[in-house]
């Protein structure tokens, strides 16, 4: 079983949201919301999906995110546009977001441009988690 299929299989809730080549799905332990993206974080459609589901989950009181970005194996401007709206709204809110997990080439790209000074970039999700205050036994 698929690594973030398994966490899926823990969480109280799914939503995803597909586009060509990306999947774009949340779940929630404790108080995070918990984003998977899979496939390219990259074109305008991908960026929107993702922009859109944040947006959604902020509609419904979320404050805290972390994103997973595991399987996304490239991000371009669109792609790094969604995660700095992301990050704008969510701390308008007073909440927190953290990356984790990237791929090398990803990694690069963020701390190239000297993002990691603006998102946390964790090694996995149990430290994402950690990070936020989630009690390990929350976590299914």
């Amino acid at each position: 079983m698929h690594a973030n299929e398994q966490a899926a299989s823990r969480s109280d809730s799914q939503h995803s949201f597909s586009v060509p080549d990306s999947i774009v799905s949340d779940r929630h332990s404790g108080h995070v919301s918990i984003i998977d993206v899979e496939g390219p974080l990259t074109a305008e459609r991908t960026a929107r999906a993702f922009r859109d589901r944040v947006r959604d989950l902020l509609g419904e009181g979320a404050k805290n995110f972390v994103v997973n970005l595991t399987d996304v194996e490239s991000i371009d401007s669109y792609g790094l546009g969604a995660l700095a709206a992301a990050y704008n709204w969510i701390t308008r809110v007073h909440g927190e977001i953290e990356l984790f997990a990237p791929q090398p080439r990803v990694r690069r790209m963020l701390e190239r441009l000297r993002l990691d000074s603006v998102f946390p970039i964790l090694d996995d999700e149990r430290q994402a988690l950690q990070a936020l205050g989630v009690p390990q036994w929350s976590r299914g």
